[in-house]
């Protein structure tokens, strides 16, 4: 455990929507030579700070066990090490800023205290723009990230990569109007996060975003170096994520995306678009966009069966996914009419 003298190191977390080049961000940040921690994805950082009590006294020693347990990224980092000691770090701490960081000591495989003296923490979790006010509740001093990137190069970007960790499964379910709801609720949620910072692709590619992030958390030149890696069932996502920024990349979804694909995610996205100054294709019409409708919601019957095969076999998670990722996937009223 660190010394409670230590000072409360900056607590931040980079949330995203799916394809916008938050692991291209997390390499460059962390191997800019500025001392922030930059921690990869893992599961069990989103349930610690979505429990429902804000009082980290009622982590269990069981639950723990078996979200570790669960967790096929962490267990990737830990490389076959007993995960024992890393619950009795966890369950023996007295917030959660330090729970967190026992945590992320173990996914970088850094002494704990290189991690209280990091300039910053830089906790990878993309969901965490629907999860600010737990997160808040258990850490009143958090900063928040957010990465967008134009929709239609997201949907072009999704329907032609696997998802890690179902092999064999299209992210985005292989359908424009999944994606494009998805990106507008994710975009709504992410930009509206009290003090976040909002952040793009293109400033990801041009060097701008750590530039800007450097400047407003005053980092200067450290020795102090924490290596980023990706669980391995991740890695070839990301195969490009150490090579140069390349320009081009952030408008490829025109010769890449479906002229009527590119419309449709136009009619869905577009007003979350605008506000960040994105060019849209002309919307589908009506007769059309009804079309699209009745596809999209086939395809989501036909996904969700698929999902539940994986679930059946655990209600609570049964219950999980249908409370918290299904009604995301459902466009809003609004985009639908």
């Amino acid at each position: 455990m660190a010394d409670p003298a230590s000072p409360q190191p900056r607590v931040v977390f980079l949330s995203y929507v799916g394809r916008s080049g938050s692991t291209t961000f997390a390499k460059r940040l962390a191997k800019e030579g500025l001392g922030v921690a930059v921690i990869p994805e893992m599961r069990t950082l989103e349930f610690l700070m979505t429990r429902a009590s804000d009082d980290v006294g009622t982590i269990s020693e069981s639950w723990l066990k078996e979200v570790l347990q669960k967790d096929a990224q962490l267990t990737q980092y830990l490389d076959g090490k007993d995960a024992a000691p890393l619950r009795e770090r966890i369950l023996s701490c007295d917030d959660w800023t330090a729970a967190i960081i026992e945590l992320a000591a173990a996914a970088l495989g850094s002494p704990t205290q290189d991690l209280y003296e990091a300039s910053a923490i830089v906790f990878k979790f993309g969901d965490a723009a629907f999860s600010w006010p737990a997160i808040t509740g258990k850490i009143p001093t958090a900063e928040f990230l957010y990465l967008h990137r134009h929709p239609c190069a997201v949907v072009s970007s999704k329907l032609n990569t696997q998802r890690a960790y179902h092999p064999g499964e299209d992210m985005g379910r292989g359908d424009p109007w999944h994606c494009a709801a998805t990106w507008d609720r994710h975009v709504r949620k992410g930009a509206g996060v009290p003090g976040g910072t909002v952040l793009s692709f293109d400033e990801v590619l041009s060097g701008d975003a750590i530039s800007q992030l450097s400047q407003a958390w005053g980092l200067v030149p450290s020795e102090l170096v924490f290596d980023f890696a990706l669980a391995e069932a991740e890695s070839a996502l990301h195969t490009l994520a150490d090579s140069p920024a390349v320009a081009s990349r952030s408008s490829a979804w025109q010769d890449e995306l479906p002229h009527n694909d590119a419309r449709l995610v136009a009619t869905l996205a577009e007003e979350s678009a605008a506000r960040f100054d994105y060019q849209m294709p002309a919307p589908l019409d009506a007769k059309s966009l009804r079309a699209a409708r009745v596809r999209h919601l086939a395809s989501l019957v036909q996904h969700g069966r698929r999902r539940l095969r994986f679930v059946v076999e655990d209600p609570r998670l049964v219950r999980r996914h249908l409370s918290t990722r299904l009604r995301r996937y459902l466009p809003t009223i609004g985009s639908a009419s």
